[in-house]
């Protein structure tokens, strides 16, 4: 359990804040002294600094909504303790399965997918400010060659890469999301900072994760240059984590939380170079966090303003061919101020935003090379880098809202909110020096043996070589930005056993110039007049968002040059590329839900019935004119049927000296249409392939990432107080999944005679994991506790081979943390 601080152990930086604030005379006054004076239970939160309270917990489930409160986020095993690896418990993710290779050195998080929908679609919030970044999210891979020609990917829609550990709840919106949230056709995952309510504490804690406590399941043999370069296996890394949170009251209306965290990750990879050498080298990854808030009552407001910082630093290199290192940021940081107050007419809150995301690549190299003349030399044909690059998105909004008091015409009841929102965004892109690619060919072609060798050394000889293609990537900058405008409008209505919510939010933006209007409507039935009983539905449009890759590709791609070169050294042309503007007339695009649930209490249970039906029109997607170049239209159509069952207990089991909470969700999704998990800059193929009889075209094929159709999890946590111990257990059963392969054979059609590609499915098996955390918080001083805890991923070791055409991988294997601390 956490104390509350002594007088004598504020933290030398809690003073140097405090003496950054207004004055107040209680200032030297202790809130625990204040407490015993006014005779307050502080340790139950009766001390109440401010209104505006984060709204997370866990009781009777709801329809579309799911809560997971500060408990819960300490007691799940969650490993690396990131948003991602939370959300495994929630029956609308799908994650990508890749997720979970073999190989857990990496610190990145994984992405997710909702109710089926693109992985890049989801709003991601901090205390309801907008967070998500636009820059290029629908390329996630940070282990790529980066581009020259257009926004370098690795960027990801989690604008900050957030430590569970040093959050105070999470709340998810799945359906029937209501119309103050847009930007979306996923769902809205809105992270909430620790609030203090009334109780001075800290704690400090560090852990480690070690490839000896991993149990690997990997066929080395069959690994490409391919898998090397995008880290798939790590046979030899070490994990660390540094926490420290701090909550304290500094005055008698404010009240400080703060926390801070570092990640580290060192590990040994190797990359196969051009000359089909195996080389060694050792990475090192880290993710740091600074989540603050404080909050207070000023002038009859009620003020709350938080502060984030998150960066992710990477070390790759440059392709699987050219070998030049680089280091990668992925970084945010802002605020957020929000005033609350009540008024005769309701309660009125204002929400400030400022946020920065921005990633930066600093390369080793400026010019890239291939020389023809060193093959078969044991010297690499490639060599080289491909220079820096910065982006950015500064982000700013504003958002008043108006609840008004609940209002009675006639036989019903309104609650009526209304509100705004203003966002306007900047983004940069900047090249800040040359890069340039130097190709030299052979003189005398002497076949696939390189250039001759005059000099009778066995080996090709570079002065049969002369210089072919120059190609200049110039540097350059350029800004993109536009304003949004949300308004909206939802009334809540109760009118005997029903409850109808409907809403109305209208979104114009400047950057495709779109007035997209999305209907909310969601109803409540209590048929038996009781909360024992309710069924609800809706009917719900979400819009997308804006990427800005789009505007910014079209300039990036105008940056370059090629000259071209006989064998004599002269020049023998000249190509300058031209900006375009391929994303024109875009329109945006949107998702329509419809939404049926079941909610029924039984005894001592809460169960939830549930079926999602969405219909994605207008995805983006792009595509290939005749002569090479491309084009972005709105071509992408999906469906999905999402079946799920959850049960939580709504009090704890009690056995004994032991309380237990647990919860179980089973889900089933059914898909049909395009991939909807393939980028908007992902051109979809409309090759016709043979596949189960048909002649289809290739993105009608079963999607493969983001599509589990079954899966179930089951989780308990259970407290044993006389032991200071707690026990948690999460059991997940994902099924086995198909994918259609190649078979590197044609179909002839008969009554046409043309060949197609034939492909038939392979299947994956299920997969079976217990991963279990045991947390032990003896006491050792009077205001001191030990923390200890073990956590062990999939403990009976169950691993599935999901190795396709292009990739060697299987799940993971068992894996050990260990982590020790204080808590005061």
């Amino acid at each position: 359990m956490l104390h509350r601080f002594r007088p004598g152990v504020i933290s030398p930086f809690l003073i140097g804040v405090s003496c950054m604030l207004p004055a107040d005379p209680l200032l030297a006054e202790t809130l625990e002294e204040r407490c015993e004076e006014e005779q307050t239970d502080c340790a139950d939160g009766n001390v109440e600094i401010s209104r505006i309270k984060v709204e997370v917990g866990q009781g009777a489930l709801k329809a579309g909504e799911s809560r997971y409160d500060q408990q819960t986020l300490e007691n799940l095993p969650t490993g690396a303790g990131n948003l991602s690896d939370l959300l495994r418990i929630n029956p609308a993710t799908d994650f990508s399965r890749t997720s979970s290779h073999s190989g857990s050195a990496s610190t990145r998080p994984g992405e997710i997918s909702i109710h089926g929908q693109a992985f890049y679609e989801n709003l991601y919030m901090i205390d309801g400010a907008d967070v998500t970044s636009a820059i290029n999210p629908g390329d996630a891979e940070d282990i790529t060659t980066p581009s020259l020609t257009g926004v370098v990917g690795g960027s990801s829609a989690q604008g900050y890469y957030l430590d569970t550990d040093l959050l105070g709840g999470v709340n998810v919106y799945d359906s029937n999301i209501p119309a103050r949230y847009s930007g979306f056709t996923g769902g809205v995952v809105d992270a909430r900072l620790k609030q203090y309510e009334g109780t001075d504490r800290a704690r400090i804690r560090y852990g480690i994760q070690r490839d000896e406590w991993e149990s690997f399941h990997v066929n080395e043999d069959s690994f490409t240059a391919s898998d090397y370069y995008n880290r798939t296996y790590a046979p030899e890394y070490r994990k660390e984590n540094y926490d420290l949170s701090l909550e304290q009251g500094l005055s008698d209306n404010l009240g400080l939380t703060l926390g801070l965290s570092r990640r580290t990750s060192r590990y040994a990879q190797r990359y196969e170079n051009g000359a089909d050498e195996i080389i060694n080298t050792y990475y090192d990854e880290s993710i740091d966090n600074l989540l603050g808030r404080l909050d207070t009552r000023l002038g009859g407001f009620d003020l709350g303003l938080s502060f984030r910082y998150a960066n992710r630093n990477y070390e790759g290199v440059t392709s699987p061919n050219y070998d030049g290192f680089y280091q990668y940021d992925h970084q945010g940081y802002g605020a957020t101020l929000e005033l609350a107050r009540q008024l005769d007419m309701g309660d009125l809150s204002l929400r400030f935003a400022l946020d920065r995301l921005g990633d930066q690549m600093d390369g080793e190299y400026d010019d890239f090379y291939y020389h023809e003349s060193y093959e078969g030399s044991g010297t690499s044909r490639y060599s080289g880098g491909f220079g820096d690059m910065e982006q950015s998105q500064t982000t700013f909004s504003l958002e008043p809202e108006l609840a008004l008091s609940p209002m009675t015409w006639g036989h019903t009841r309104h609650s009526l909110t209304l509100g705004a929102a203003i966002k306007h965004v900047d983004s940069r892109y900047e090249r800040p020096s040359d890069v340039t690619y130097w190709k030299y060919d052979c003189i005398s072609d002497n076949g696939s043996s390189g250039c001759v060798d005059q000099d009778g050394d066995g080996s090709s000889d570079e002065d049969d070589e002369y210089l072919h293609y120059r190609w200049v990537y110039q540097a350059g900058s350029v800004e993109a930005e536009y304003s949004d405008l949300g308004l909206y409008a939802e009334d809540r209505i109760a009118v005997g056993n029903w409850t109808v919510t409907p809403g109305l939010r209208l979104d114009w933006n400047d950057y495709m110039d779109n007035l997209d209007l999305a209907p909310r409507l969601a109803a409540e039935w209590r048929p038996f007049g009781t909360e024992q009983t309710l069924i609800s539905g809706g009917l719900n449009r979400y819009y997308s968002r804006n990427f800005l890759r789009y505007q910014i590709n079209d300039s990036v791609y105008g940056w370059r040059e090629s000259y071209t070169y006989d064998s004599s050294g002269n020049l023998t042309s000249v190509k300058t590329y031209e900006s375009r503007n391929s994303a024109s007339d875009l329109d945006t695009p949107y998702s329509d839900e419809v939404t049926l649930a079941w909610v029924q209490r039984l005894g001592p249970l809460s169960t939830k019935l549930q079926w999602v039906n969405r219909e994605t029109h207008g995805g983006i997607r792009r595509q290939r004119t005749d002569d090479g170049d491309y084009y972005y239209d709105n071509g992408a159509e999906s469906r999905v049927n999402d079946y799920s069952l959850e049960v939580s207990a709504l009090e704890p089991l009690r056995i004994g000296q032991t309380a237990t909470r647990y919860s179980l969700a089973l889900s089933y999704k059914a898909r049909a249409g395009e991939d909807n998990n393939v980028s908007y800059d992902d051109e979809l193929s409309d090759d016709q392939v043979y596949y189960q009889g048909e002649i289809i075209d290739e993105s009608e094929l079963p999607a493969w990432d983001y599509n589990i159709p079954f899966k179930l999890t089951f989780n308990t946590q259970t407290e044993i107080p006389a032991w200071h111990l707690n026990w948690s257990n999460l059991i997940e059963w994902n099924q086995g999944g198909t994918v259609a392969e190649d078979t590197g054979t044609n179909y002839t059609d008969p009554d046409s005679g043309i060949d197609y590609d034939l492909y038939e499915d392979v299947e994956f098996d299920s997969l079976v994991t217990l991963d279990t955390k045991l947390t032990w918080t003896p006491p050792l001083l009077k205001r001191m506790d030990g923390h200890v805890q073990l956590e062990v991923r999939n403990l009976f070791d169950e691993t599935v081979d999901i190795s396709t055409d292009s990739d060697s991988l299987s799940s993971q294997g068992r894996q050990f943390w260990l982590q020790v601390g204080m808590n005061f």
